[in-house]
């Protein structure tokens, strides 16, 4: 392994346990899960995934933070428990399946595409998945296959779990963009900073990312809103929101929106890291002005 992968930090980190049956009953990880900030997700039917990006700051790099947990799950009699990391969920599953018992299998950023240009969609996605098999009918066999296929094919073919693993495959980590979520008559936007990120220009280079991505939602779905609500997040807690602003989506510009949210984030931002953003806005407008109350959105 390229000793890189064991020291620096990662814009994004996620370490995958497996077997999710043992790792979920260990009473030592749902201790060490409850003192973390992030969320706990199971994104995979076999293994539990955990986003430790900012827990880098305080625990050192991924692979330290796997270290740690694989001295934590070893005390007393219990299953052995294998841990996979990588700067993408889907890799990190994979990883933790290909580890030894109780070992660690660290793919770094710069590694992704070499781990899986040879590796089979059954192994990267576990023999149970669905997509994996439908997959396989259409010819497609290995992550390297999947890569060469143009995204439009496959988010047309596969949707968005064929485009998540089609990311992935090509080395470029599905967390790395916002996260955007269209609930009832609703937009909500975030996005997640890598560590140590408290430069001006840096923040600001991730409020006009998340502005970008809230405008085309709103254009997607032809809604337009009167109120925003802009959250900054240092070590999760919240350090600005309910800042409203009047926006017209057939006129607003994304660098003009950008420039808006850093003015409203400077007054009570004090220089401090930044961990998420977050953008969203309900009760949205048809195009002609009403509110839309039935839309399903």
């Amino acid at each position: 392994m390229n000793p890189l992968a064991n020291s620096c930090f990662w814009p994004r980190a996620f370490v995958a346990l497996w077997p999710m049956p043992e790792s979920v009953g260990h009473p030592a990880l749902r201790h060490w899960l409850s003192q973390q900030d992030s969320a706990c997700s199971c994104l995979q039917q076999d293994c539990v995934i955990v986003d430790v990006t900012h827990l880098q700051s305080t625990a050192g790099s991924p692979h330290e933070i796997a270290s740690g947990l694989q001295l934590l799950l070893n005390q007393g009699e219990h299953a052995a428990t294998a841990i996979g990391v990588a700067d993408d969920p889907i890799i990190a599953a994979f990883a933790a399946r290909q580890a030894a018992a109780s070992g660690i299998m660290a793919i770094a950023p710069w590694e992704t595409q070499r781990h899986v240009d040879a590796t089979s969609i059954a192994q990267l996605l576990g023999d149970k998945a669905g997509l994996a098999r439908e997959l396989r009918r259409a010819g497609i066999r290995t992550g390297g296959e999947l890569a060469a296929v143009p995204g439009q094919v496959v988010q047309h073919l596969f949707a968005e779990p064929g485009l998540a693993l089609w990311r992935a495959c090509r080395g470029v980590s599905n967390a790395s963009a916002p996260e955007i979520s269209c609930r009832y008559n609703g937009v909500h936007c975030r996005v997640v900073l890598p560590p140590r990120t408290s430069s001006l220009r840096s923040v600001s280079s991730h409020v006009r990312r998340i502005s970008g991505a809230f405008i085309n939602a709103l254009q997607r779905i032809q809604r337009h809103t009167r109120q925003i609500e802009f959250v900054v997040r240092i070590d999760n807690q919240p350090i600005a929101s309910g800042t409203r602003v009047q926006l017209d989506i057939s006129e607003t510009r994304v660098v003009d929106l950008a420039l808006l949210l850093v003015a409203a984030m400077k007054q009570s931002w004090n220089g401090a890291s930044v961990t998420h953003l977050e953008l969203s806005a309900d009760n949205l407008l048809a195009p002609g002005g009403q509110l839309d109350m039935f839309s399903g959105i």
